[in-house]
């Protein structure tokens, strides 16, 4: 199984009470520490980011040695996108808070961890059509996008996507990256992941390299769930005042 489908599994079979807001670093981390144990290890690596029992080894199968490819905060290049999330919902986000909120999470049983100061790029859509390109670096992320509600583009764009630099701890709390420079190869595994995951080529049947994390799913901000309880009251309080007037 790949890790992606382990963690999933973990989740969904409730095999571990509170997931945190990385499971699936979790999970890498204790594949790495099962490789430390050489021979006596539980697991064997089969292909990129799929692993079995050892036990269950082929006779003549060599397993594959090389590092995990996903590893929390750390990167071979040193710095990468740490976590993304693709054609967000606008209408899910409370725009009205200054420090605004972008919520996601790994998978449905994860704990929801606020992305909205990730620093990073966005891409602003019409349904699927793209319409602007921006980054976050001076200014948060959520910050960055929440301009957009009100600037000449803010009846142009109903979803976004957005790639973050900054790591993800096991707390939910958000790690800035240090003082790591990315080489050629590195901007162009960086550049590869991004245009794969915003595109979606068919024919491309895996991440780009330079993805360090991990897709974050959006999550219903819910301040929103009592704006629309406040509004409704507020109708129903002009309905009753304008049946009492009659």
């Amino acid at each position: 199984m790949s890790y992606l489908d382990i963690t999933e599994e973990i989740l969904r079979q409730e095999l571990r009470k509170k997931a945190g807001a990385t499971p699936v670093f979790t999970v890498a981390a204790q594949f790495s520490e099962d490789k430390k144990k050489g021979e006596n290890s539980r697991f064997v690596r089969t292909s990129r980011g799929v692993y079995g029992l050892r036990k269950w080894q082929q006779q003549g199968h060599q397993p594959v040695i090389d590092e995990i490819e996903i590893e929390p905060s750390v990167t071979p290049l040193g710095i990468a996108v740490q976590a993304y999330g693709i054609y967000w919902d606008r209408a899910a986000v409370d725009w009205k808070k200054v420090s605004t909120k972008l919520l996601g999470q790994q998978f449905e049983n994860s704990a929801v961890v606020d992305l909205g100061e990730q620093r990073g790029i966005y891409i602003l859509f019409d349904h699927r059509n793209l319409v602007y390109v921006g980054r976050a670096t001076a200014q948060t992320l959520g910050s960055r996008i929440r301009d957009h509600t009100l600037d000449r583009l803010r009846s142009r764009w109903d979803r976004f996507s957005w790639f973050g630099f900054h790591a993800v701890k096991a707390d939910g709390k958000l790690e800035a990256p240090g003082d790591a420079k990315l080489d050629l190869d590195g901007v162009i595994s960086v550049l590869e992941a991004v245009l794969i995951e915003l595109n979606e080529p068919p024919q491309n049947r895996q991440q780009g390299k330079g993805l360090g994390g991990i897709e974050y799913l959006q999550r219903t901000d819910p301040a929103l769930k009592n704006h629309h309880k406040q509004e409704l009251l507020g109708v129903l309080a002009k309905a009753i005042d304008a049946k009492e007037e009659e």
